[in-house]
């Protein structure tokens, strides 16, 4: 099978397939932070807190929109509609080629905007998970959470130390999961049933989910020394009450197969894994990491990085989305990215 990429709105590539043909393409420098395709449009949200659309298949700008207040996130509702949230938490829905308002939350941090698969609306705050329509408020207990920043160390809770966005992910059973990342303590993963109103705990692989395969949910996290893929199972613990169970299935520390690194400043460089997306079209899982973007093929129970298929893509992008027919449009770092 050929594969190879094209330049997609200055900022993604459409990964057609596999083997990569020559050239590089450049753009002008900007981070973006997110990214979301809708039919042949795509929505990038700058650093600078603008958000930009682009044509994804003659790569043109179309539009920009860039409010007095930074948009500070970027989602969609169950029916697929824009939603952005600013600074002054100004919540906002594109309504043709304008937008109207949702709401105005005041009170308190807010870091994400999820809607489940009945469009009900929760937000993530630093007081815990709101569900909108009832104004109520959730919030895993101290038996909720895993890391060292819980456990005693600190202040005995692991909610509320999110940064300015906190990534969340819906899983196909209306399960929200959340990570809360304490730096060098640890890091805490919560699991909200947003039918039930009621959290699930886990074994402690505290990882971010990114996807679904067979009924398991699949998450990444990369370290400062290491990386790995976790795999999570619905269960039930000894007292009858559902559990995630969680386990390592690749992990770059452990892994004698990866490239050697022949120089000190390779060495002190270890493989970051960052994120990790299935393709229903092509029965493929991809993952993004410092090595390129990287292939598995989830039959074969591949867990190490000799079993992987390197794309050669020099640069390994920050996000990857897929669309119908199993294109990848891959959001690239914001400096040029070489095409081998």
């Amino acid at each position: 099978m050929r594969v190879y990429i094209k330049q997609v709105v200055l900022t993604a590539m459409l990964l057609l397939g596999a083997a990569i043909s020559e050239g590089q393409i450049r753009y002008p420098y900007q981070d973006y932070n997110n990214i979301i395709v809708s039919n042949s449009l795509v929505y990038t949200l700058t650093d600078s807190g603008a958000l930009e659309t682009f044509d994804l298949y003659n790569d043109k700008l179309v539009n920009t929109y860039k409010p007095k207040s930074k948009i500070k996130f970027l989602s969609q509702d169950h029916f697929g509609n824009l939603i952005i949230a600013d600074e002054q938490n100004v919540i906002k829905r594109k309504n043709g080629t304008g937008w109207v308002t949702l709401m105005v939350y005041k009170d308190s941090d807010l870091y994400n905007i999820v809607f489940n698969s009945r469009n009900e609306c929760f937000l993530i705050t630093n007081k815990g998970i709101i569900d909108n329509s009832t104004a109520r408020i959730f919030k895993p207990d101290h038996t909720f959470s895993h890391s060292e920043w819980s456990n005693g160390r600190r202040d005995g809770w692991g909610w509320g130390r999110f940064a300015y966005y906190s990534p969340a992910f819906l899983d196909s059973k209306d399960n929200l999961w959340v990570v809360s990342d304490h730096g060098e303590w640890g890091a805490d993963l919560f699991t909200f049933d947003t039918k039930t109103k009621k959290f699930i705990d886990q074994t402690w692989v505290a990882a971010f989910p990114s996807f679904e395969f067979n009924g398991s949910v699949y998450a990444a996290k990369h370290g400062l020394f290491y990386s790995f893929i976790a795999k999570y199972d619905k269960a039930t613990d000894k007292d009858g009450a559902d559990i995630f169970k969680g386990r390592v299935i690749f992990n770059t520390d452990s892994d004698k197969t990866l490239p050697v690194k022949k120089s000190i400043q390779e060495r002190i460089k270890p493989t970051y894994i960052m994120s990790c997306i299935y393709n229903k079209y092509d029965g493929y899982i991809y993952i993004n990491s410092t090595e390129g973007l990287l292939r598995l093929d989830p039959k074969k129970h591949n867990e190490k990085f000799k079993d992987l298929t390197v794309l050669k893509a020099s640069e390994y992008p920050s996000q990857i989305k897929i669309i119908k027919g199993g294109n990848l449009v891959l959001l690239p770092p914001g400096k040029p990215v070489k095409r081998q």
